[in-house]
């Protein structure tokens, strides 16, 4: 269970594709994360093994701080994950549901159309492109 929320939080972490040096923001300038997020890209810059599978991951941000994290590994059906999110300047941390912590905090860039999440210590660049809503498709094919 431990390596399935590791495997979540890494995914988490790659929502963000910032260099560390870039940890400050102009004073007035707020981050909004609030919305629904594709997973469309993985950067992985120091080595790692997610073996050969394809992964979709679905992320909601909402306004009351909490999120709901929907991942498919391969095939088969889509993992639910829920908790809530802390966004402190430009650096993206939370928890689980279950009061476990997301494994890395990232460094987020955002816009209109995409997320950029980068692990603290650099090793993945997480990129999410904004959608309206979950598939319809994934929330059909969940584990229970």
């Amino acid at each position: 269970m431990k390596k399935i929320y590791a495997f979540a939080f890494a995914m988490l972490t790659l929502l963000g594709v910032v260099s560390c040096r870039q940890n400050h923001l102009a004073q007035d300038e707020v981050l909004d994360i609030v919305g629904v997020w594709e997973l469309s890209a993985v950067d992985v810059t120091k080595a790692a093994a997610f073996g050969d599978e394809t992964i979709n991951v679905y992320v909601t941000f909402s306004q009351d701080n909490t999120f709901v994290l929907y991942q498919l590994l391969g095939e088969g059906r889509y993992s639910e994950y829920s908790g809530e999110w802390t966004l402190s300047g430009n650096f993206l941390f939370g928890s689980y549901s279950d009061g476990s912590r997301w494994a890395s905090s990232y460094t987020v860039t955002v816009n209109k159309v995409s997320l950029v999440l980068t692990t603290s210590d650099g090793s993945q660049i997480s990129t999410y492109r904004k959608i309206d809503a979950v598939p319809e498709s994934v929330l059909e094919n969940l584990k229970y």
